[in-house]
């Protein structure tokens, strides 16, 4: 009779730790290219960039809560109430008016809902210049004012304020912000 074994695995996979992490990488190419007046591809890292950032700013609310309202936590609710339930529960002074709550609600609704949904665009416009007009900025997406360096940087900053807030007040140990695993192998039949 062939060898049997039986595997317990106990896990938490934390995965808004990959997605600040990725934002931070691209975020430091960019400046490196920036630095070594390499423009290609700036761009695409900006944009990549901010959409870590997004993601991983709703990942850090979604791991808070869930760390803190355990089963309770609205996991299907959008963006706004979740970080809402967790001013009220975390007795937070923060504001969607103020950053670093309006730049990322800003980035939520204004840069990541337009690129994750990829919506077209059509429109006829007519308009009437004194110079001679740059045609290609028709083209430009809504989107596209997000992309300087200077946005970058501030939305990584508001996201790693809002991270350290939330985990501070809701008194996460140090030990229990990276995911972790527990095995064991028993064997059941020789």
């Amino acid at each position: 009779m062939a060898t049997k074994y039986e595997v317990t695995s106990d896990y938490e996979k934390l995965i808004h730790n990959d997605l600040t992490n990725c934002a931070h990488s691209l975020r430091k190419m960019m400046h490196g290219k920036l630095q070594s007046d390499d423009r290609t591809g700036v761009s695409h890292l900006m944009m990549a960039s901010l959409a870590f950032t997004a993601f991983s700013t709703e990942a850090v609310v979604n791991f808070v809560g869930w760390k803190l309202l355990k089963g309770e936590w609205p996991e299907r609710k959008s963006f706004w109430k979740k970080v809402d339930l967790l001013i009220k529960t975390l007795e937070l002074e923060l504001s969607w008016d103020a950053r670093p709550l309006s730049t990322l609600g800003h980035l939520h609704d204004s840069f990541r809902n337009k690129i994750a949904h990829g919506q077209p665009d059509a429109q006829s416009v007519t308009d009437l210049f004194d110079e001679t007009p740059d045609i290609f900025d028709s083209l430009k997406g809504e989107w596209e004012e997000w992309l300087s360096a200077e946005h970058v940087d501030t939305c990584y900053e508001d996201l790693k304020a809002v991270e350290q807030l939330l985990i501070a007040k809701a008194e996460i140990p140090g030990t229990e912000l990276l995911s972790h695993a527990s095995q064991s192998v028993k064997v059941v039949s020789a």
